[in-house]
């Protein structure tokens, strides 16, 4: 941990081999689609996205996902992945929503898993949703309480 947080980048390269994390992330982005009501013309950011088990789960349903996390080294593997399955639909973007210079995109919907109990205001990221359209903004969080796995 650096300054009371996590170093994601430190754990982005062996994230995904433990399974539960793995798991969960398979399983939130699975419930996220049967729930949330997307469009195939939807663009979706999901916030804290890491190595990107829940957008690979949207990917197949909406035009555009925005990957967007905090960590550098989440991101990088998530593009490895990207790149290897040759998706076109999945952006990875750096952004910290706590930092105040932040522009947060233009979306259709906000997702996030298991990644507001790092955040001060979990009530930030909806800050992008919906902005400058003309239609309801739509959101999505899973979470459970943290574990010594991470």
């Amino acid at each position: 941990m650096t300054n009371g947080k996590r170093d994601f980048d430190k754990d982005a390269q062996s994230w995904d081999e433990n399974p539960v994390r793995r798991e969960l992330g398979e399983a939130v982005g699975k419930a996220i689609v049967e729930a949330l009501p997307l469009k195939n013309s939807d663009a979706v950011l999901d916030y804290g996205a890491g190595t990107g088990l829940v957008s690979l789960a949207l990917r197949q349903r909406v035009s555009r996902v925005l990957a967007a996390d905090s960590s550098h080294g989440m991101l990088d593997v998530l593009g490895g992945k990207i790149r290897a399955a040759g998706i076109a639909n999945i952006q990875p973007v750096f952004l910290d929503l706590e930092d105040p210079a932040r522009t947060p995109p233009t979306v259709d919907a906000i997702v996030s898993s298991m990644t507001l109990h790092h955040v001060r205001d979990p009530l930030i990221p909806r800050q992008g949703a919906g902005s400058g359209r003309n239609q309801p903004w739509r959101l999505a969080f899973g979470a459970t309480k943290p574990s010594p796995a991470g």
